[in-house]
């Protein structure tokens, strides 16, 4: 039977920790970015989004929908930035 010892406990515990960040701390980042993202958009006002085009509403419910879903919220977030948001800083003036 394999010796039991202090060591092997603190390396599985080091390990089990590892696997386990590198699953969450991914997870997170992308909530923490869409909601960042979904406050930029509902901060804006509407006669900004109005000026460009824009659908406010459709936005923030897509960001708050994706919230919770990393992937999903993840790309939503990032077509803002890169096709709303510019259309958005340019209705602004």
């Amino acid at each position: 039977m394999p010796e039991h010892t202090a060591a092997g406990d603190i390396r599985s515990a080091v390990v089990i920790f590892a696997i386990s960040s590198a699953l969450y701390i991914p997870g997170f980042v992308a909530f923490i970015f869409t909601l960042v993202v979904l406050i930029d958009a509902a901060t804006k006002p509407d006669e900004q989004w109005e000026r460009a085009g824009k659908n406010k509403v459709g936005w923030i419910i897509l960001l708050a929908i994706g919230l919770p879903f990393g992937c999903i919220g993840l790309v939503a977030g990032i077509i803002y930035l890169a096709a709303v948001r510019p259309s958005l800083t340019a209705a602004a003036y």
